[in-house]
């Protein structure tokens, strides 16, 4: 399978930025990835629109391959209908963002859970929108797909808990109190965010 950009990933973008968050929260420092979250996955962005559409088949489960596979299909038909210049002109405002307000080298460095499934999911969406992609590779990435979606929905409090990657090392316990600790600082640092503003940071997508 061909090698595989996190720059060009929209779903692993967004992960990078809540885990940066996390860290920054952590470490007792203002976070700038909350703006920069706001800003460029706030509703009726190119972006959020093509987020909401990993969260579809992230989130979205059924127990035989052909549902599966109307769900993937569905997505697609979806995909096509977003504005490509706008979407483009977005992803590279928010890279160069990202940039200006961290180490690059520091921030796409982080192993991303679920890795091989967003990158499946982008390469689908490339394909369906005309980009050259492999047949092998959209085969591969459809199969990785359908696999993931037929198969049992992991539990959202160990997903939260490999938010951070040196806490997925540790053993349960101590990972359901680091998540702990790490609710109630940012609650503590940040009670002056909205909704919406938490909605976003808290993982809601």
């Amino acid at each position: 399978m061909a090698k595989h950009s996190k720059f060009k990933n929209t779903g692993i973008l967004f992960e990078l930025l809540v885990r940066q968050i996390a860290s920054d929260t952590l470490s007792g420092k203002s976070s700038k990835a909350i703006k920069i979250l706001e800003t460029f996955f706030s509703k009726g962005t190119e972006l959020s629109k093509e987020y909401y559409l990993y969260q579809s088949i992230l989130k979205d489960k059924f127990k035989d391959d052909k549902n599966a596979e109307r769900l993937i299909e569905t997505v697609l038909e979806l995909r096509k209908r977003i504005n490509a210049e706008k979407l483009r002109k977005e992803k590279y405002q928010l890279i160069k963002t990202i940039i200006d307000n961290y180490s690059a080298e520091d921030f796409f460095k982080s192993r991303i859970q679920n890795y091989k499934v967003l990158a499946s999911i982008h390469r689908l969406f490339e394909h369906a929108v005309g980009k050259t992609v492999s047949p092998a590779d959209v085969v591969n990435a459809r199969c990785t797909l359908i696999e993931y979606i037929t198969s049992k929905k992991p539990d959202r409090i160990e997903v939260e808990n490999k938010l951070l990657e040196d806490y997925s090392k540790l053993d349960k316990d101590i990972r359901l109190l680091a998540y702990k600790v790490l609710v109630d600082k940012f609650n503590s640092k940040y009670s002056v965010l909205n909704k919406k503003q938490k909605n976003f940071i808290a993982g809601i997508y």
